[in-house]
């Protein structure tokens, strides 16, 4: 019995055994999500080992923008300048055209293409403001580039400064030869030298960082939705003539209340200088009424009434000398259009030279006479009566 029991517990334990060395030796097999997830962090870690560490507080900005070489148009012609003169009463025309002659590029979004537009159209309304020959403003057109170039070669300000200034001298000058005038008078460089300086030169660091520096270019584009207006309702709907009508309601409504605050204004002025006239007059006769304090003040009251009466004279009397003199006019108009001399009483003929010296001499002597009459009394010389004189006077010469 002891061996029939030995023999039966060998086997089973030799299994149990078997499955111990299974679990120990042999690890346990993952399923294939399992997998894929630790193959993805541990790639995930030896990335975030090779990025080097960004400081506290700084985001990570966009990857600089790599831009070709800045390169424009700078021949102007003659015809082309003449062109940009004849836009330039519109700014914004003016401008789309010098930039198309310059092929620029973008000049919205561009700040650089942006700022060289306005720096060369600025050159070339400069000379036609200052009055500058057209010859003239196109060589001025290609300093301002030769300026240009020497700051964005990244020379320094003293050195642009000189070969501006040596230019402009040598435009002044005439020619060994003398056979051709200067480009440039010295009251064309007194207008010249302060535009560049307050241009060009007073900006000069902020041309040489824009045009040697590279920046970044970004824009975006957004598509906005917007809401239609909505329709009136055909209840509130209205015909073209009820609008019309409504509109001239409303002007002539308009044109009525300006005109009534117009008069209520005029009127208003009106009661104003009528106050200020009562007040005045008022204020005179307190004056007149108010009794001298002292000795000075009754001299003084005592010369205004005076010259108050002497410009009241005054003003009677002319009065009454216009009268006079504008009724004298008239009749005497009335006497000369009914008094017409008659065809028979022609006035005689003047005494032909050559005469006897005793009636010359009488004559002479009688015409001094009318004379002194008439310049003694011109007013009477015009009168009926002094007509009837010189007839007489007349006939008497004849007999």
């Amino acid at each position: 019995m002891g061996k029939k029991d030995k023999r039966s517990k060998s086997p089973k334990g030799k299994k149990d055994k078997d499955k111990k060395d299974d679990k120990e030796g042999s690890p346990s097999e993952l399923p294939e999500e399992e997998k894929h997830a630790e193959d993805q962090t541990l790639v995930a870690s030896s990335e975030t080992k090779s990025l080097p560490p960004l400081p506290p507080g700084e985001l990570p900005g966009p990857p600089p923008v790599v831009k070709p070489e800045f390169t424009y148009n700078k021949e102007l012609t003659l015809e082309q300048l003449q062109q940009i003169l004849a836009l330039s009463v519109n700014l914004e025309d003016t401008a789309r055209c010098l930039a198309g002659i310059m092929q620029l590029g973008d000049i919205v979004f561009d700040a650089r293409n942006l700022i060289l537009l306005e720096y060369c159209l600025g050159i070339i309304m400069f000379g036609k403001n200052a009055g500058l020959k057209i010859t003239q403003i196109q060589v001025i057109y290609d300093l301002g580039h030769m300026i240009l170039d020497i700051i964005r070669a990244g020379n320094p300000f003293a050195e642009a400064e000189r070969i501006f200034r040596n230019r402009l001298i040598s435009m002044s000058m005439k020619n060994a030869d003398k056979s051709q005038n200067p480009m440039f008078s010295a009251w064309d460089l007194e207008r010249i030298t302060p535009y560049f300086t307050s241009t060009v030169f007073q900006h000069y660091c902020l041309y040489q960082y824009c045009f040697t520096k590279d920046h970044y270019n970004i824009t975006r584009d957004e598509r906005v939705w917007i809401e239609t207006p909505f329709i009136y309702p055909l209840s509130e709907s209205q015909t073209t003539e009820e609008v019309e009508a409504e509109k001239a309601a409303k002007k002539a409504a308009a044109e009525k209340a300006e005109a009534e605050a117009k008069e209520a204004a005029l009127k208003a002025s009106q009661d104003a200088f009528a106050l200020l006239d009562a007040e005045a007059r008022l204020r005179a006769e307190e004056e007149l009424k108010r009794r001298p304090l002292n000795l000075q003040q009754a001299i003084d009251i005592a010369v205004r009434d005076k010259v108050l009466v002497a410009k009241q004279s005054l003003i009677e009397e002319y009065h009454y000398r216009e009268k006079y003199l504008l009724e004298k006019v008239l009749r005497m108009q009335g006497d000369e259009g009914n008094t017409k001399e008659h065809p028979e009483t022609k006035k005689p003929k003047k005494e032909e030279k050559g005469e006897t010296g005793n009636k010359g001499e009488k004559g002479e002597k009688e015409g001094k006479n009318d004379n002194a009459t008439e310049e003694e009394d011109p007013e009477s010389a015009k009168s009926p009566k002094s007509e009837k004189r010189k007839k007489k006077e007349k006939k008497e010469k004849k007999k």
